[in-house]
């Protein structure tokens, strides 16, 4: 399957999500019974390995590349034909 394609069939599945959405019964026994668990197990297990707090350190990290970005002065536009 061509790459074009493949993209084709994920906007055409996004666009009939859009139009036709789950009952929200649906996603919320859909959620709390088969990838919440899952994902809580495994995000426990993955933290409680780690001996600081990752979501600290995930908005320390976050604030810091911001604060990179917001004083990094912006490159000049080009100009056309030069």
């Amino acid at each position: 399957m061509s790459r074009r394609v493949a993209w084709g069939v994920v906007y055409a599945a996004a666009v009939a999500g859009a139009f036709s959405p789950i009952p929200a019964w649906a996603v919320e026994r859909w959620y709390s019974v088969g990838i919440y668990p899952v994902l809580q197990r495994v995000l426990t297990s993955a933290t409680n390995a780690v001996p600081i707090a990752l979501f600290d350190l995930l908005w320390v990290t976050a604030a810091a590349a911001a604060a990179i970005i917001a004083s990094t002065p912006a490159a000049p536009a080009s100009v056309a034909g030069s």
